[in-house]
């Protein structure tokens, strides 16, 4: 029997969500901060929409509409050990600040 592995600090867990989320086009980014005093990554993913049928009646079309980041929340764990784990959407208008210059870095950012 493999045993499981916890990450135990947050460039830990950062480094798992991104190995997660490699090559989905709705995932942009981890950051770490802190929210009263725990550890905390964030994980950020784009502005955008998603969208389908699920015969949703409260639908004219019958499709499930979200913000891509609410559908994630549903995903993501709330806290990986002593981490917490907190979705966020992109924010286009802070990115001047903090915008990385290549795709690569965007995933390390």
């Amino acid at each position: 029997i493999n045993s499981i592995v916890i990450p135990e600090t947050a460039a830990d867990v950062e480094h798992t969500v991104k190995t997660a989320f490699q090559g989905n086009p709705l995932f942009y980014a981890t950051k770490s901060g802190s929210t009263f005093g725990r550890s905390t990554v964030y994980v950020i993913f784009q502005q955008a929409i998603v969208q389908f049928w699920n015969d949703d009646l409260s639908d004219y079309y019958g499709n499930y509409n979200a913000v891509a980041a609410s559908v994630f929340r549903d995903l993501v764990v709330g806290e990986v050990g002593k981490i917490l784990l907190e979705v966020s959407t992109r924010d286009e208008s802070c990115d001047s600040k903090h915008k990385p210059s290549t795709e690569a870095e965007m995933v390390e950012w």
